[in-house]
């Protein structure tokens, strides 16, 4: 084996074992869900996290000892109950403007899903907007959309 070879095959053990090291020693850091903590570009942050490791001890040596990847490890605050307000019927034509009032008040994330349980009778819009299209009853729910699988249900008559 020649000695470039040999350099070569040095300088990547050492890598390698430098990279496996580093990727024991990843922080986990807590950061509200959608904020990303690294001001690295969004190209680094698609890399996988051994090829982010080798090329920072690459380029910085063996002082850099930094996290790669923020881990988020939670939801934050989750929603504990949804309370539908608005009338109890709709013309068919008519609309009505349901509102969710989501607790607690600093919940994390409080959209909603807003759905009926029967769209020949009625539709609803993702602003809470039922519209009524035939006469019955429709079931409308409001579901949380953190996660916590927290909705509410209310029957809404469509009339004629």
């Amino acid at each position: 084996m020649s000695i470039g070879k040999k350099i070569l095959s040095i300088i990547l053990s050492v890598t390698l074992v430098a990279g496996v090291a580093a990727l024991s020693a990843v922080a986990v850091r807590s950061e509200p869900p959608g904020v990303q903590a690294a001001a690295d570009p969004p190209w680094w942050q698609d890399l996988p996290n051994w090829v982010q490791w080798i090329l920072r001890y690459l380029l910085f040596g063996w002082a850099w000892m930094g996290p790669v990847k923020t881990v988020t490890t939670g939801p934050g605050i989750l929603v504990t109950r949804i309370a539908i307000a608005g009338g109890a019927s709709v013309k068919v034509g008519g609309s009505l403007q349901l509102t969710a009032t989501v607790t607690p008040a600093d919940a994390t994330n409080k959209s909603i899903d807003w759905s009926v349980n029967n769209t020949d009778l009625a539709t609803i819009s993702a602003s809470g907007v039922l519209t009524g299209k035939q006469a019955g009853y429709v079931v409308v729910t409001a579901a949380a959309r953190d996660g916590s699988k927290v909705k509410d249900a209310r029957t809404i008559q469509v009339t004629s």
